[in-house]
């Protein structure tokens, strides 16, 4: 267009200049030279932005500001930056984008704005997006310029203050390692394999290279009781919306037990099922962070999420609830928004089976967080039994499964319907003389649910 217009004066310029006409001539030289002048004179450039934020560790749900500093010094024209935001960021306030026009001399502008962090993870914020036009349209550029950002976004985190004895719960026994408080025994156990996670100062060198694999020392266990937390993070944790689900409830509770229980000094371990991911049981603050940063990369890497992009909205539950497995596999097919491929088919059998060595040397308590479904019976039945065997057939057995309930927010008939199953469930686990516990999200908060369960085994 430019171009086109230098061609279109120069020629009417020649024309005026040839035949001596002074109206032709002017036509001509007085647009070539605001051409030329606007040439010599580049669009907004030196450009520098500055991202400041509130807070760096949030708590899901909070609120944090964000402010962008813009300093230009050369050029005239528009401006347009727009701070990118994570998909699980909710404006409240003000707007992450913002235009203006730059005359002579320099220009300093700030504008700021305010986020809802809706999700757990660590997220990073990019660097803003700069468009920057000449103002007479002649040239421009975009470009990412600016400071990135990076947001730790907690999950709720709760230990109750004043406990009340209850007696609605029965007390859940505690393994029979419980001597009392103290460091691990330097007594000689047993050589076994290896474990992913564990400190190299246990490996036996010597022992390994003779059997051509790695080979650990295991030594005797003194004092700790010893928790053993196995959490679901299949795609059923993943019904609702980004903003409510029950992985988000799950992840607050077992952050909220690892943090009482690490405090007590008892030895807590967690098993991912769906993903295998294991955290060797272990105490202290070290421990704790330890759990804490793996929840934020798992929440972040997206395991199970099967919402759609755009409504944020999981299809209905009750197809999937009643549906055999056989169908809902064939449908599954289908699905625009398939379950995340890294996850496993591992149940709550599999997963204590995967862990039967550290179930055997540390007799753990076990605590199960999941959304329990129909089909569930059968696998957590034969997870029941496998762990009956294991504990001597015990009357009552040091198992707690957490059921979160996360279904009152649907309609009243489909919340009905669900809530009787799973109630239907509950009392089918019983009979195996272990605890379950039936969270209503809508009417029960974590605070309440921590305090049923530090009443229970403390």
């Amino acid at each position: 267009m430019i171009n086109f217009l230098i061609l279109l004066f120069g020629i009417l310029f020649v024309i005026g200049l040839i035949f001596l006409v002074r109206d032709i001539y002017l036509v001509g030289i007085l647009p070539l030279f605001v051409l030329a002048l606007g040439i010599s004179i580049s669009p907004p450039k030196d450009i520098e932005i500055e991202k400041t934020i509130s807070k760096n560790t949030v708590m899901v749900g909070d609120i944090v500001e964000l402010k962008t500093k813009i300093k230009i010094k050369r050029g005239i024209g528009l401006v347009l930056v727009k701070d990118r935001l994570p998909e699980d960021f909710i404006l409240v306030e003000g707007k992450n984008v913002t235009a203006f026009f730059k005359g002579l001399g320099k220009l300093e502008k700030e504008f700021s704005y305010k986020v809802r962090c809706a999700n757990i993870g660590t997220y990073k914020i990019e660097k803003s997006k700069i468009l920057s036009n000449h103002f007479l349209n002649i040239n421009g550029f975009v470009d990412d310029l600016g400071n990135e950002l990076k947001i730790r976004v907690m999950p709720y985190v709760t230990i109750p203050r004043r406990l009340n004895p209850s007696k609605i719960y029965s007390k859940i026994p505690l393994p029979s390692i419980d001597i009392s408080k103290g460091v691990s025994s330097t007594d000689f156990k047993e050589i076994r394999e290896y474990r992913e996670g564990e400190p190299v100062k246990f490996i036996n060198w010597k022992a390994s290279a003779k059997a051509n694999k790695l080979l650990a020392n295991e030594y005797e266990k003194e004092g700790k009781k010893t928790i053993m937390i196995f959490v679901d993070v299949g795609s059923k944790m993943f019904i609702g919306n980004i903003f409510e689900n029950p992985f988000k409830y799950a992840m607050s509770l077992l952050v909220s037990l690892s943090s009482y229980f690490t405090k007590k000094n008892y030895n807590v371990g967690v098993y991912f099922i769906g993903i295998d991911k294991l955290i060797l049981p272990s105490t202290g603050k070290k421990q704790f962070i330890r759990i804490v940063d793996e929840v934020l990369a798992i929440s972040r890497h997206g395991y199970g999420k099967n919402y759609d992009n755009d409504s944020g909205i999981v299809n209905p539950l009750i197809d999937y609830i009643v549906e055999s497995d056989d169908k809902h596999n064939e449908n599954k097919k289908d699905n625009k928004n398939p379950v995340n491929k890294d996850i496993k088919p591992n149940g709550f059998y599999k997963s204590l089976k995967s862990n039967e060595n550290i179930i055997l040397q540390n007799s753990p308590l076990i605590i199960y967080i999941t959304n329990l479904y129909e089909k569930d019976i059968d696998d957590i039945r034969e997870g029941l039994t496998f762990i009956y065997k294991i504990y001597n057939k015990r009357k009552k057995m040091p198992i707690i499964i957490f059921d979160i309930n996360f279904y009152g927010a649907f309609d009243k008939n489909t919340s009905k319907l669900i809530n009787l199953m799973k109630r239907s469930i509950h009392k089918e686990f019983r009979k195996y003389g272990i605890t379950t516990i039936l969270w209503n999200t809508e009417s029960e908060d974590i605070n309440n649910i921590m305090r049923i369960i530090i009443e229970m085994i403390r």
